[in-house]
């Protein structure tokens, strides 16, 4: 089986899908990583077949930037450098290993082409969160600032904390990029993509044990937590 799996960010981000990507290999699959150019050595040298995304300079640029630190403006910094580029890229390294075998893929959340690849060429994606801060809940929501607004808030105002999330912040940076792309294959526009577009209706997998973060009523209903990838 071939196996493309996508690490968008950083070292933390990619070394996880490194040992993934090793695992599978050693289980006789053929596996692709895919992730920031700056990363090819470390795939050439731990023998793992690679797709670079952007070039060097574009990671550099991207964690050089003095806003990727500030508390509310390093989001844009990650939309705006990291997931809008790799929409189109993603997409199209997954659409020309499509007919080539059984294939599957294994990307992080942020890997919008991944999903859009799902929906338009019928490709089995699992949604790989390495943190469970990235799912949403009423219940238990995730710590996202020192002042916890978002815990602080009584249950029922919770779902409308993340509809202003969404339409206010998320959305703008994130929506009108995606759906162009989308028009341009013929799927209808998305929106709330944090909500639950960004999950695999297929898998969700969280590399992380239920001990460190208990699966809530209001997540999605395919996750399976598997344990830190250590």
């Amino acid at each position: 089986m071939k196996v493309i799996v996508v690490a968008l960010g950083s070292a933390g981000d990619v070394h996880p899908n490194v040992g993934l990507s090793l695992a599978l290999q050693r289980r006789g699959h053929q596996v692709l990583l895919v992730a920031a150019a700056v990363f090819e050595p470390l795939a050439r040298r731990i023998g793992l077949d690679f797709r670079g995304l952007g070039t060097e300079n574009d990671y550099y640029e991207s964690i050089k930037d003095p806003d990727l630190w500030h508390p509310r403006r390093a989001f844009s910094v990650i939309a705006r450098r990291l997931i809008i580029p790799s929409l189109r890229e993603v997409y199209e390294i997954i659409a020309q290993h499509k007919g080539v075998g059984k294939l599957v893929v294994a990307a992080s959340g942020l890997t919008f082409g991944a999903r859009v690849a799902q929906e338009r060429l019928g490709i089995p994606v699992a949604t790989i969160h390495l943190q469970p801060s990235i799912f949403r809940s009423v219940y238990e929501p995730p710590l996202v600032t020192v002042s916890d607004i978002l815990g602080n808030l009584p249950r029922f105002l919770r779902p409308y904390f993340y509809q202003a999330a969404d339409r206010f912040f998320i959305d703008p940076l994130l929506a009108g990029p995606l759906n162009e792309f989308r028009r341009e294959l013929g799927l209808a526009p998305v929106r709330r993509l944090f909500d639950t577009w960004m999950h695999s209706p297929q898998l969700v997998i969280g590399l992380f044990p239920e001990w460190f973060a208990a699966p809530q009523p209001d997540w999605p209903a395919n996750v399976h937590l598997t344990g830190f990838p250590l």
